[in-house]
């Protein structure tokens, strides 16, 4: 990270207001009020605002806190769960850390009302709307390891996720649309769905896939992730509740 002493004189006092406010909201007590400015600030913002304020984005801080989280949750689930699986407990720590998952943890948190974007980031749908609150919420948990250490961020994380693992460890993993959706096809139109990735996008570290589903020569759905994997549960999720009818 870069040496931040001069964005916290940069900083307009409407937004160190602002993020007074969010970080009081979610019991978050930040030191350094530039590095959550930092993780809340879209790359598509820093590209159309030139100034001392905004010379750094969230990738680094997402890309940090994308491990921080995955540490925190490996740990809580190995102390609370001794007598769960290797399998068991790799499919709660994937269904925690999913991306959806993560865009309604900041949902949670009223995070998107606090993100810096450009204005073409602003006025896109999905591929924003999921993506930017999920990155931004890695590059809070980044940001605040930072600025507070280990012990606090694990806190805030096990705050707000352990009511989910709990579900999780209780009822088991959510559905695998993937799994469903070839079980149904494989039984009534005797042939498996083919996913191919329509779109690539964004840096190497944080790409994003657009994949769609295909049944009988036909598209039976789409989704996005930031893995194949999760674009592909994403567009059987959509092709299978179509099906269904839901």
């Amino acid at each position: 990270m870069p040496e931040l002493s001069r964005y916290n004189e940069t900083l307009s006092q409407a937004r160190i207001r602002d993020l007074s406010r969010f970080s009081m909201s979610c019991g978050l007590a930040f030191d350094n009020l530039a590095l959550l400015h930092i993780a809340l600030t879209h790359k598509s913002y820093t590209n159309e605002n030139r100034c001392p304020e905004t010379r750094e984005h969230n990738e680094k801080l997402e890309f940090f806190g994308d491990s921080v989280l995955g540490m925190v949750i490996s740990e809580y689930l190995i102390k609370n769960f001794p007598d769960f699986n290797e399998g068991m407990l790799a499919k709660i720590k994937s269904s925690v850390v999913a991306d959806k998952t993560l865009a309604e943890a900041a949902g949670s948190i009223g995070l998107g009302d606090f993100i810096l974007l450009g204005r073409g980031e602003a006025i896109k749908n999905y591929t924003s709307a999921t993506a930017v609150l999920e990155n931004a919420f890695e590059a809070l948990i980044g940001a605040y390891y930072l600025d507070r250490g280990l012990a606090p961020v694990s806190q805030f994380i096990i705050r707000i996720f352990a009511d989910r693992i709990q579900n999780i460890a209780q009822n088991g993993v959510p559905s695998d649309y993937k799994s469903n959706l070839q079980e149904y096809v494989q039984k009534n139109c005797k042939e498996v769905p083919v996913y191919r990735i329509i779109k690539e996008e964004g840096p190497e570290h944080d790409r994003i896939f657009h994949v769609e589903v295909i049944i009988r020569n036909e598209i039976a759905g789409s989704g996005t992730g930031k893995s194949k994997k999760d674009a592909q549960q994403a567009a059987a999720q959509e092709a299978y509740k179509k099906i269904m009818g839901n």
